[in-house]
């Protein structure tokens, strides 16, 4: 009878453990990974209000932002209760290939590298990268890329922003410095001048300027000065490789989602990261 009676409880534990997971594809929970720590896409709040959403395994933290309302949109599409957990930017990908999670919605590029590890949605953002200074410091006027010769530049670790920042140092002059792990801490550098550049999206800058006045957008270029890839001017949704159908199932998703709506929830986001 003990015999049997553990053969059950095994059983049972066996059952609860899949339940508990991110990539079961017969679960009707969506299980989403962001940062949190990356206005407007994402950030966290202390309190429960209109817009954002809890933080699985948090006490007394919520999700909001663009990223969590395209969550919340592609949630109600697939008729999937959502679940967001709030992971660091260099577990995101482990963690969806290790069916911890569905998604990353956390403003991410799908460079190529990224492309070998996971596979990508369709473009859920479209992306357009500043420069971001000290208002009154000396590339407040800065007119190009060739003005930032001889200026220190530091973007986020391990993401396209410090790949800019090489950019500008083999193309035009600048000095890299050692990249840091999320944005405010890359601002935080900028303002304190360990550094005297950095670069961003708009919508992420607009952001540090609510933050940090001290801040500005000092070019927005108005071609690819950058030179980027098709993949490098979008934002995309990670997913497990292997899962095709729900790949197929979130864009179908998105594609619900009108420009016309996406532009309405970044302008939000932006005014509710204030």
């Amino acid at each position: 009878m003990r015999k049997i009676f553990s053969i059950i409880v095994m059983a049972l534990l066996a059952i609860t453990l899949v339940a508990c997971g991110g990539n079961n594809n017969d679960s009707q929970v969506l299980v989403v990974g962001l940062e949190a720590d990356y206005p407007p896409f994402n950030w966290q709040e202390n309190e429960s209000n209109d817009y954002n959403y809890p933080i699985t395994g948090q006490v007394n933290m919520y999700a909001a932002g663009y990223d969590v309302e395209m969550a919340k949109l592609i949630a109600e599409e697939l008729g999937m209760e959502l679940e967001i957990r709030m992971i660091g930017w260099e577990s995101l990908i482990p963690s969806v290939r290790n069916d911890q999670i569905d998604l990353i919605i956390a403003g991410m590029t799908p460079t190529a590298v990224r492309r070998e590890q996971i596979d990508f949605t369709d473009a859920y953002y479209t992306v357009e990268n500043v420069v971001v200074a000290l208002g009154d410091g000396p590339l407040a006027n800065m007119e190009s890329l060739d003005d930032l010769e001889g200026f220190k530049g530091i973007g986020q670790a391990n993401t396209i922003y410090d790949d800019l920042v090489q950019f500008v140092t083999d193309n035009h002059g600048a000095e890299r410095i050692t990249p840091l792990d999320t944005v405010p801490a890359v601002a935080n550098a900028v303002i304190s001048d360990v550094a005297d550049f950095t670069i961003v999206e708009l919508p992420v800058a607009l952001g540090l300027i609510n933050s940090y006045p001290e801040l500005k957008i000092v070019f927005e270029p108005e071609t690819n000065v950058f030179e980027l890839s098709d993949d490098d001017l979008i934002l995309a949704i990670g997913v497990k490789k292997g899962r095709e159908d729900f790949l197929n199932s979130v864009n179908a998703a998105l594609a619900t989602i009108s420009d016309e709506q996406r532009t309405t929830l970044m302008a939000e986001a932006n005014q509710r990261s204030n």
